[in-house]
């Protein structure tokens, strides 16, 4: 086997010259400054195909290691050097080269197994929501209709994006888009939204990187609007004269017991004690369970429509899930013919505390009213309770109809 020194740099130009010598099937060209770094010239058969490999031999503890770089041209002089160099060096540091190697092919082996496993849960952002919906929200929220028509009405062109290719510029110009409206609130509410959703996406193994990071919520100030009462002497007049009953009784069931919207659209038959007028929700948005107290008001529109129920839901609907569900533009065209500008139906749970409040109950009475967490109040749903909160909320609901006096409704009412 002919093993020639070189007597000068290796240069691509010499190394390409350098030929098998006839007769031969290897040749070794040493590299003239660094020991034990060669370049093996090779042929299976004389006069077969010529393969260069880069090697390097030496010593390492007390054995005669030799370990393949690379292939000569793919790997460069100047690569496969820097290569021979770095092995070099670890073995003078008294690291084992092929343990290096070894746990570089498990890493690789691993990145490959990820790689993979991304590809394969690269879904679509509709199909992340779809996930999100049926194996989250609709176990562990109250409100997960809110978050679908939020996404639906806000994000539908993330809708066939794969996950993996959402970045934080799709999201800002959503964020942006919306802001640009002057919707602030609902800016934030979309922002939270997405957050929460590709941070289920995380835990779940689907990305590694949420893409709304970065982006920061506008700074608002705590929403205060409640109906004034000229409000709602215009606002009575309408439901009771140009409302559908299901809508008319929806608000009228929200104003009355300040109950959050979904918990009125869900409100079952078997949770409303007649007897003692309550009414029981088995979890509120807080995760914990509420009794309201019914004023004779509220008692008046659930007994009508027990009285021609055939549903096991208080506000029955054609919808897939049998009640009332989206009430929202049916409640913008209620407060449009009253003449009332930016109205929430969340509003009407603001308005009923403030008139509490102006029949003299106190914020203890109110918050418990409201189920509003409190870890300072030690205030509980004692009878006495009960009753001091239903006693309020009755001199509330008196405010609101006495509003109402100038409309002449009280007839039909």
């Amino acid at each position: 086997m002919p093993s020639i020194s070189s007597s000068s740099k290796f240069t691509k130009q010499s190394l390409n010259k350098i030929k098998i010598p006839k007769g031969e099937t290897l040749v070794i060209i040493h590299h003239p400054d660094i020991i034990g770094f060669k370049l093996k010239i090779s042929c299976t058969v004389c006069g077969g195909k010529v393969r260069k490999t880069w090697i390097l031999e030496q010593k390492y503890k007390n054995q005669s290691l030799k370990i393949r770089i690379g292939e000569f041209p793919y790997l460069s002089i100047k690569e496969a050097i820097k290569k021979a160099i770095e092995l070099k060096t670890l073995m003078a540091n008294g690291i084992d080269p092929r343990a290096v190697k070894r746990q570089q092919k498990i890493e690789e082996n691993e990145n490959r197994i990820k790689e993979r496993e991304r590809k394969a849960n690269d879904i679509t952002f509709k199909e992340l929501c779809y996930r999100y919906i049926e194996e989250y929200a609709k176990i562990y929220t109250i409100n997960w209709e809110e978050y679908t028509d939020r996404v639906h009405t806000y994000a539908q062109s993330l809708y066939g994006k794969k996950i993996s290719q959402i970045r934080m510029s799709d999201i800002q110009q959503i964020f942006n888009d919306i802001s640009k409206e002057g919707k602030y609130a609902t800016a934030n509410l979309i922002l939270l939204t997405l957050r929460t959703i590709f941070n289920k996406a995380i835990k779940w193994g689907l990305i590694e990187n949420n893409p709304t990071l970065g982006i920061e919520q506008h700074k608002m100030q705590a929403r205060e609007r409640r109906l004034s009462y000229d409000e709602m002497g215009r606002l009575l007049p309408v439901l009771y004269g140009k409302a559908t009953p299901l809508i008319r009784d929806f608000a009228l069931l929200a104003l009355y017991t300040g109950a959050r919207k979904s918990n009125v659209l869900e409100m079952e038959w078997d949770n409303i004690d007649f007897e003692r007028k309550i009414w029981h929700i088995p979890k509120t948005k807080n995760g914990k369970a509420q009794n309201i107290p019914l004023t004779d008001e509220a008692m008046e529109i659930l007994q009508a429509r027990k009285f021609t129920s055939e549903s096991k839901w208080v506000l029955p609907s054609a919808s897939a899930s049998g009640h009332l569900e989206r009430p929202n533009n049916s409640w913008h065209r209620v407060c449009k013919k009253a003449g009332i500008k930016n109205l929430r139906i969340h509003d009407l749970r603001r308005t009923l505390a403030s008139c509490m409040s102006d029949a003299g109950a106190s914020q203890r009475t109110i918050s418990t009213a409201l189920n509003h967490m409190n870890p300072n109040s030690t205030m509980h749903y004692t009878i006495a309770c009960m009753e001091l909160v239903r006693h309020y909320m009755s001199e509330a609901t008196k405010i609101i109809r006495r509003c109402a006096e100038n409309y002449n409704i009280y007839n039909t009412i």
